[in-house]
């Protein structure tokens, strides 16, 4: 499993792509990974930003919708993006959308 940004798959792995969809699917064709997911953060000014992700597994992509936040503390969000495909791999079971997941649990506290 990889869960990784576009512009790391480039600087450490030279993987680059029209896309992320194609940039997941390069990374586990050559490096043989079952799932890849991808963050996607666009800078709109300091504390607001958009934020998705997507997932590639078996062949296929889980495409999330945008969300459009207001981020205070950018520490730490994204380890619940990384938790759950290692969960949902833990489980066997197909990956969900992952900021969907994040955004949407108030225990999470990343929006309540």
């Amino acid at each position: 499993m990889l869960i990784t940004t576009e512009e790391d798959a480039e600087v450490v792995f030279g993987i680059s792509g029209t896309d992320y969809r194609e940039v997941a699917r390069k990374l586990a064709d050559r490096f043989g990974f079952k799932v890849v997911t991808i963050t996607i953060r666009g800078d709109l000014s300091v504390l607001h930003n958009t934020w998705t992700a997507i997932a590639y597994a078996d062949g296929t992509i889980v495409d999330d919708r945008v969300y459009d936040l207001e981020l205070v503390d950018r520490v730490g969000g994204g380890g619940l993006h990384r938790g759950l495909p290692v969960w949902d791999a833990h489980r066997r079971c197909q990956p969900r959308s992952p900021l969907r997941e994040c955004v949407q649990r108030p225990e999470a506290g990343l929006l309540g």
